[in-house]
């Protein structure tokens, strides 16, 4: 299923419901599944759609546009009737926010999870709850953040600290 096999600490209860865990930046999200006392890494979430050379596009083309040069030069976009359309940050993120609703939805159904705990940054917040399907988004626990670069062990921790009514406790049998 996954790339990396992750054995969770025995401090930590295991987690009876199998969970998508997902770290979401502005143009990627690192995606894991959670259950019992493991975490397996899944392909990371990601379209070539937003691979962009500049990070400064507007200002790049605004430069180009000033000094008389062709109006395409140092942008890129799509001829329309009114000339370029200029692709910025907002219409990347747009693209990325489409594609990666789409790729979750999937994950979660072929995966038979049932649930999501997502790690977005604070600013992406409610683009990505508009985003979401209802019956995904009614199965989803959210924290702030970006938390691309922490390690999964971190993010279980964070997870069993902040949100520990996602871990079952279990009760002694009564005869």
């Amino acid at each position: 299923m996954g790339k990396e096999f992750i054995q969770v600490p025995e401090k930590i209860p295991e987690l009876i419901e199998r969970t998508l865990v997902v770290c979401m930046a502005r143009d990627f999200a690192k995606a894991y599944c959670y259950h019992l006392q493991g975490i397996h890494e899944l392909p990371t979430i990601e379209t070539s759609e937003t691979d962009y050379h500049y990070t400064d596009k507007e200002g790049r083309s605004f430069i180009s546009e000033s000094h008389g040069g062709d109006r395409t030069n140092g942008t890129s976009g799509n001829p329309t009737i009114f000339g370029i359309e200029k692709h910025n940050k907002q219409h990347y993120l747009k693209v990325f926010l489409n594609h990666f609703s789409k790729e979750l939805a999937r994950i979660f159904r072929e995966g038979s999870f049932n649930r999501v705990v997502l790690f977005v940054p604070d600013e992406l917040h409610i683009s990505v709850e508009e985003k979401l399907e209802q019956h995904l988004l009614q199965k989803t626990e959210f924290f702030s953040g970006n938390f691309t670069k922490h390690h999964p062990l971190e993010l279980v921790e964070k997870i069993y600290e902040e949100k520990p009514h996602l871990f079952p406790i279990e009760t002694p049998h009564v005869y």
